[in-house]
Parts: C-alpha cells; sequence; structure tokens
C-alpha cells in the first residue's frame, strides 16, 4: 500500500509541477480551462502567475517531501478558489449538461485530491510554521471530502460517456479496436468507480481499479495525442489532468486500504480480549 501511495504522490506531484509551468507560460490558470477570462480583468495575470508559482513550488516540496503536507494544503486552496470563482459560475450560466460541467467537476476533484494527497503525509499534515498548523483529526474529513469530490467527477463523467457516446469513441484513437465497446466500457467503469467511492462499497477496489484505467488512458491515449500536436498546450494540459487523477485515486486506495487493515487488526485485538 505504500508504494501505492508513494507512486501516487509522484504523478500528482508531476502534474502540479506543469500546471505552474503552464499557468505562467499562457497567464492563465490551464488545470480544466473552460472559457479563458479576458486579460482585462484586474489583476488576472497576477493571480494566474501567483497561482502558478504556488503550485510549481508545491509540486516540488511535495516530491522532495519537505513541508509537503502543507503545500498539498496550499495547492487545494488555490485549486478551489479559481473552482468556485471562474469554474462553477460558467457551468451555472450554461444549461448544458457538457464540457463546462466536466471542467468544473475535474477542477473540484482535483483540489479534493490535494486535500488526499496531504492528509497522506503522516507528519506532512501537522508541521507548523510559525502559527499555522493542520490539526492531526482534520485527515479523516479531508479523505473524505476527496473522496466524494472524486466520486461524483467519476460518476458524471460515466454519464456523460453515454450522454456523448459518438464523442467519446471518436476521441479513441484509430489504432485502438471497437471503439464504441471500449467507451461503453468506459462508462460503465465510470459509473462503478464513482459509485463506489460515493457509497463507500470496496471503496479501495473502486479507488484502485479507476486509478490503473485512467492511468492506462495517460499512456494509451493523452500522451500519443499530445505527442502528435506537440504545439497544442491543451494536450499537454488534458495528459497531466488525466495523470493527477490517477495519482489521487492511487493515493486515495492506500490510505483507504491502511484504514480498512487498521480497523481489521483493531476489531481481532478487541476479540481475542
Amino acid at each position: 500500500m505504500e508504494k501505492m501511495i508513494v507512486s501516487g504522490r509522484i504523478f500528482f506531484s508531476i502534474a502540479l509541477i506543469v500546471f505552474g509551468i503552464q499557468n505562467c507560460i499562457s497567464g492563465d490558470f490551464v488545470m480544466a480551462r473552460s472559457v479563458v477570462l479576458p486579460a482585462e480583468i484586474p489583476g488576472r495575470l497576477i493571480a494566474a502567475y501567483f497561482s502558478g508559482v504556488v503550485l510549481f513550488v508545491a509540486g516540488l516540496l511535495m516530491i522532495f517531501e519537505k513541508k509537503a503536507g502543507l503545500a498539498a494544503m496550499l495547492a487545494a486552496v488555490i485549486i478551489f478558489l479559481w473552482a468556485f470563482m471562474r469554474n462553477i459560475p460558467q457551468a451555472v450560466s450554461v444549461p448544458q449538461f457538457g464540457g463546462l460541467w466536466t471542467n468544473t467537476f475535474k477542477t473540484l476533484a482535483i483540489g479534493g485530491g490535494a486535500l488526499i494527497a496531504a492528509a497522506s503525509y503522516p507528519s506532512g499534515v501537522n508541521q507548523s510554521i510559525k502559527e499555522f498548523s493542520i490539526p492531526a483529526h482534520w485527515t479523516n474529513i479531508m479523505i473524505t471530502i476527496g473522496r466524494i469530490l472524486l466520486g461524483i467527477f467519476l460518476f458524471i463523467c460515466g454519464i456523460q460517456h453515454f450522454m456523448f457516446i459518438d464523442f467519446v469513441a471518436g476521441f479513441i484513437p484509430s489504432y485502438i479496436p471497437a471503439h464504441f465497446f471500449w467507451a461503453y466500457f468506459a462508462g460503465a467503469a465510470l459509473l462503478a468507480g464513482g459509485a463506489g467511492l460515493l457509497l463507500g462499497l470496496k471503496a479501495p477496489l473502486a479507488a484502485t481499479l479507476s486509478a490503473i484505467m485512467i492511468f492506462l488512458w495517460v499512456i494509451l491515449l493523452h500522451i500519443p495525442m499530445a505527442v502528435m500536436k506537440p504545439n497544442e498546450g491543451q494536450s499537454w494540459t488534458s495528459v497531466c489532468e488525466a495523470l493527477a487523477i490517477s495519482g489521487i485515486l492511487f493515493i486515495l486506495a492506500g490510505m483507504l486500504q491502511k484504514k480498512t487493515e487498521k480497523s481489521f487488526q483493531g476489531g481481532r485485538e478487541i476479540s481475542m480480549q
């Protein structure tokens, strides 16, 4: 389980670093970008550059495990701020249940994933800088929030796979056969994974299988498409978004499994007594 958690942290950290670099290059918050905000908006560029630096530094600190828990918390704050400032208002303004809603819940899921990442550092969450500290009992709350947001995102993506099956099938590269079969299969798998996380039914298994599936998409779909369009920054953003989601799910799977094992061991000790 520890290897799974460490691998997930690395995936998520790499994604944050790339997001940070892209923010500074593009002058915008690139994660789950829907509609670019006009540059004339006061402070937009400053906010984008500041966010980029925070995400970049947070990713580095997480990789080297230096104040990693606090770094992940700061990343979560930045991501949630952008979600509430841009993604949610844009999604609410459009009645169609399409891409703007996907991007909104994706941003919220990655923000929730940053909370999960923060909770995965035993001492990182409780590190103090001056008078700032995160109470240890918040750990379960952070994991629960992240689990619910991830579950909602996966479930919504599953629904949208069936709603927009032609688009999803067309997204699959030509070298993969049976496009519609895999589109329906992925939709069903996303629904199952989302339901498992939301309801807590076999949640560690749901997180593990979902993490593996999305990581396979990174290798089979997102990276080849980005390589074919090297100058299109949004393709590499999609790579990092999928990598971040898979990394978060790996962390969550490891954390939930460790919690299950501790509960089982505690139950055994009580029964033996």
